[in-house]
C-alpha cells in the first residue's frame, strides 16, 4: 500500500510540475469545484484535441488531474495511517506515519489557498517545497515500513 501510495504522489508532483508550468493554478479560482457549480470544467469535456492531450497540457485538464489526484494522495495516506493501526509498530515507522499525515493536510491546504489567492508567488513556494517535504517523508515512511 505504501508503495502505491508512492506512486500516486509522484504523479500528483508531476503533474504539480504542469500546473505550475502551464500557469494553469492562475484560472478556475475556487474550491471545492472548479467553477460554475463544476466538479470538472466544461472545456476539459469539449475542447477537440485527444483526452491525453487535454490531461496533459491542457490548462483545465492539468488542473483537473492535479485536484483530483490530491484527494486520491490523501485518501491513500490516510488509509495506510489507519490500517497500519491493526500492526505492531517500531517508534520511526509510527513517527513516519504520524508526520505524514500531518505533512498531507498541510500540503492540502495550502494547495487549496494556493488557488483561491491565485498563486502569490510566495505561496506557491511553500506548495513546492511542502511537496518536497511529503515526497521526503513518504520515502522515509516507506523506507521505516519495509523493515
Amino acid at each position: 500500500m505504501a508503495r502505491l501510495t508512492l506512486a500516486f504522489l509522484l504523479i500528483q508532483i508531476i503533474y504539480g510540475g504542469f500546473v505550475a508550468g502551464l500557469n494553469a493554478g492562475l484560472i478556475h479560482n475556487h474550491w471545492p469545484l472548479m467553477s460554475d457549480g463544476q466538479f470538472i470544467h466544461e472545456s476539459v469535456l469539449l475542447e477537440e484535441n485527444s483526452w491525453l492531450l487535454r490531461l496533459t497540457e491542457g490548462k483545465s485538464g492539468v488542473q483537473f488531474v492535479h485536484r483530483t489526484v490530491a484527494y486520491v494522495v490523501v485518501g491513500l495516506i490516510l488509509f495506510l495511517y489507519f490500517k497500519s493501526r491493526n500492526y505492531s509498530l517500531s517508534v520511526l515507522q509510527k513517527k513516519g506515519l504520524n508526520t505524514l499525515v500531518i505533512i498531507v493536510f498541510l500540503q492540502f491546504v495550502l494547495g487549496i489557498f494556493t488557488l483561491l489567492y491565485s498563486v502569490p508567488l510566495w505561496l506557491g513556494l511553500i506548495h513546492q517545497i511542502t511537496a518536497f517535504i511529503l515526497l521526503d517523508t513518504m520515502v522515509f515512511t516507506l523506507h521505516r515500513l519495509s523493515k
